[in-house]
């Protein structure tokens, strides 16, 4: 998986096999297998090290966006952002990317204290206001053809829940985003199950 999946230049993982555009997603993603194959002795400290090591360092250095946020996509092969086109560019910002990103990364933040300070100098340089209102709701944005930024409640039930748990590992109040609003239920195999 680590050899198939990660560009040697950047220290990167692809997106979908064989793809250079990355997302948020995919790289917490990438941080889940990392933690995972250290726990089960797949890879060795060394090598996780080095791993992580690279990966944190790009955080900490990547480029962001106009409001101060991790970009929606950026090129696994040279660390750039890009569009929505898979070009150089800025495509606005995922709340729910960064929630499941916010979650790998206090995970490794509390276990891996060797990666404790620079996960934490990585988050620390995100702007929050433009990803979270004052009620706790989770906004996504995209850029517009004329450069501005158009914000949207993002998440479906799930999903939603599941990232805001990321923001709220770092302090954050995520009550908007947690509640179970407009929700129906099913019954499946004698089981009531919810559904949006």
């Amino acid at each position: 998986y680590f050899k198939r999946v990660t560009v040697k230049k950047t220290g990167l993982p692809e997106g979908a096999v064989g793809s250079a555009v990355i997302s948020m997603w995919d790289v917490a993603g990438y941080l889940a297998a990392l933690v995972c194959a250290k726990r089960l002795k797949i890879i060795n400290t060394v090598e996780f090290n080095q791993r992580m090591t690279r990966l944190v360092y790009w955080l900490n250095t990547m480029e962001l966006n106009g409001v101060g946020l991790p970009n929606k996509f950026y090129s696994a092969k040279t660390g750039k952002m890009l569009n929505v086109m898979g070009q150089p560019g800025v495509a606005g910002h995922s709340a729910i990317d960064l929630g499941r990103l916010l979650i790998w990364l206090r995970i490794v933040r509390n276990e891996f204290i060797a990666h404790a300070e620079a996960v934490d100098r990585a988050v620390l340089r995100w702007n929050f206001r433009h990803v979270l209102d004052n009620k706790g709701a989770l906004y996504g944005s995209y850029v517009k053809k004329n450069g501005l930024y158009q914000y949207y409640r993002e998440g479906r039930m799930g999903l939603r829940q599941y990232s805001a748990k990321g923001f709220s590992f770092w302090g954050f109040r995520t009550d908007a985003a947690r509640r179970y609003d407009h929700v129906s239920q099913v019954t499946i195999l004698n089981y009531l199950l919810p559904f949006d």
